[in-house]
């Protein structure tokens, strides 16, 4: 799991293989973020507002179907990925240059993998709209229905996130040589796009309370940007 991760590390950093620590620290990174959302996400019900193990178990034991399971793993793998993403990048900026790549790279791997499986669910959905509905954008923004501007702020959270994933992928090949501009870039990106995604009619987001982490964490990832 860990192997595409050292490889952008050592691309990036120009050394050898990682150390114990290393891999201890990217694996508890991702086990501790996996499980804090299966715990409090995935198990939150938002009918009762309260915790519901039962339907932690309907996800890890495909009690509601492959299909049901499959879609909130995959809200997880986005929202652990983001996560990670942030706060790799605050320890590449401002810790440690290493291990902070490292984790940019596993979170990295995460939303890949949330990407293609968002596609590959989704696409032609509300979610997702087909390509060839995206000229309507701009017209739909300014729309007085409700259905409309979500339909835009859905479209918009698309581009975003594509937007996003095009420029990790100039990291990988080597065509963007300042990270941490980048990074930030990609960062918030990511919040707009995970915004977006959630939000309703109204403008608020629909997101379970963990599901708020991400919010804070680039909250303190601005502001360690603006004190430097």
């Amino acid at each position: 799991f860990f192997l595409w991760s050292f490889h952008f590390s050592r691309r990036s950093e120009g050394r050898g293989d990682p150390s114990r620590s290393e891999r201890q620290m990217l694996g508890g990174t991702f086990l501790s973020l996996f499980t804090l959302n299966l715990v409090f996400y995935t198990a939150y019900s938002k009918q009762t507002k309260r915790l519901d193990m039962s339907l932690l178990l309907d996800v890890l034991f495909f009690r509601r179907g492959l299909d049901h399971t499959l879609v909130e793993l995959n809200k997880v793998i986005s929202l652990v990925g983001l996560s990670m993403f942030l706060i790799g990048f605050a320890a590449f900026a401002w810790w440690d240059r290493r291990k902070g790549i490292a984790l940019l790279a596993q979170a990295t791997l995460l939303l890949w993998t949330h990407s293609l499986y968002s596609v590959f669910k989704f696409y032609g959905t509300s979610h997702i709209p087909r390509l060839s509905t995206y000229s309507t954008i701009f017209k739909e923004m300014i729309a007085k229905s409700s259905k409309m501007k979500v339909t835009a702020a859905r479209k918009v959270s698309v581009l975003l996130g594509a937007a996003a994933q095009a420029i990790i992928m100039l990291w990988y090949l080597a065509y963007l040589s300042s990270l941490y501009a980048s990074g930030l870039l990609v960062a918030f990106l990511g919040i707009g796009h995970f915004y977006l995604m959630e939000v309703d009619y109204k403008g608020i987001p629909k997101v379970r309370p963990f599901g708020w982490l991400p919010f804070l964490l680039a909250a303190a990832v601005a502001c360690l940007a603006m004190i430097g």
